[in-house]
């Protein structure tokens, strides 16, 4: 009931949404809101049986800036959030880190940088489950502080057909010759 806009956007690259919110009762400050919080959003209509909600895809994603405006003669809140890209994209490693080919698979690579941007890391369920070369081989990897996460992703997944999911708030990888991206 105090939702007035919603704006959801998600590409193969980002997922961000801006949230506007009546707060004409001042409720939002005991809720002690915080960049860092997450938002579920569940798109839906109210058209179930005895009008409950039915909603397909939940989309998970973390607050990033929170803004208390007066408008139209009402107050509102508005969220901006981000996906687990955009929060990855942001981090920078504050020291140089290197993996010997043979010590850690892709994913483990991959885990060990998104762990560090506090980003939760998945495998996609059979059949869309990460192709061999990302579960199973073991190249040489390195960064250097400063580096973007994203650009180390982008390393980490370049050479192969796997992509990311990232609806769930985590990164999900998926082999993208599954019949998700069919």
């Amino acid at each position: 009931t105090r939702l007035l806009s919603a704006r959801l956007r998600q590409t193969p690259t980002t997922l961000t949404a801006t949230l506007t919110m009546d707060d004409a009762d001042g409720g939002f400050a005991a809720l002690a809101l915080a960049p860092g919080w997450t938002v579920t959003l569940t798109p839906g209509y109210a058209s179930g049986a005895a009008g409950a909600q039915e909603a397909g895809i939940a989309f998970t994603l973390t607050i990033e800036a929170i803004a208390h405006t007066p408008a139209e003669g009402r107050r509102t809140v508005t969220l901006t959030c981000t996906g687990p890209l955009e929060q990855l994209a942001r981090w920078r490693p504050a020291s140089a880190y290197q993996s010997a080919a043979g010590a850690l698979t892709r994913f483990q690579l991959l885990l060990r940088a998104a762990q560090r941007a506090a980003i939760p890391v998945a495998s996609g369920a059979d059949p869309d489950d990460p192709s061999p070369d990302f579960t199973a081989y073991s190249p040489s990897l390195a960064w250097a502080p400063g580096e973007s996460g994203r650009t180390i992703l982008d390393r980490i997944l370049a050479p192969l057909n796997d992509g990311l999911r990232t609806e769930t708030g985590a990164l999900t990888v998926v082999n993208r010759t599954s019949r998700l991206f069919a």
